[in-house]
């Protein structure tokens, strides 16, 4: 039960590693205050309902009259220490470590039953029957 405990706790600080160090966007288009599109990780497409107005000069100009876009960023942490350079133990975190390997490993050793000599001998074969020589009666 100890085993799968320790196994499933692992798997959630993995998983909660890998969520605090990614990033990602969320992209929503609202069309009035109906949601028409929501993307991860780019923009959300339109719902086609933009003005284009032509200008003079050739060029285009983009109106939005009843659209209108949300982004949202989740910025990930991005300063995580590497701890494979650091791992000097000063001599109370040594003895502590060592303390503790030899403390587990000792902790739950089987018992060990001692053999008697005796067991694998059978009891003598009785000649006379001793109780009833001295007259000792059990009432």
């Amino acid at each position: 039960m100890q085993k799968i405990f320790s196994k499933i706790l692992a798997v959630l600080m993995a998983f909660v590693l890998l969520l605090s160090t990614i990033s990602f966007s969320v992209g929503m288009h609202y069309c009035g205050d109906i949601l028409v599109d929501v993307s991860l990780f780019k923009e959300a497409a339109t719902c086609g309902m933009e003005l284009r107005e032509m200008t003079p000069e050739g060029s285009s100009i983009t109106k939005m009259n009843c659209c209108k876009d949300i982004q949202i960023v989740v910025e990930g942490q991005e300063n995580l220490k590497d701890t494979s350079s650091t791992n000097i133990l000063t001599p109370v975190q040594t003895y502590m470590v060592i303390g503790f390997v030899y403390t587990s490993l000792t902790k739950f050793d089987e018992v060990k039953t001692k053999r008697h000599s005796f067991e694998e001998y059978s009891p003598p074969l009785l000649i006379r029957d001793i109780q009833l020589l001295d007259q000792i009666f059990l009432i």
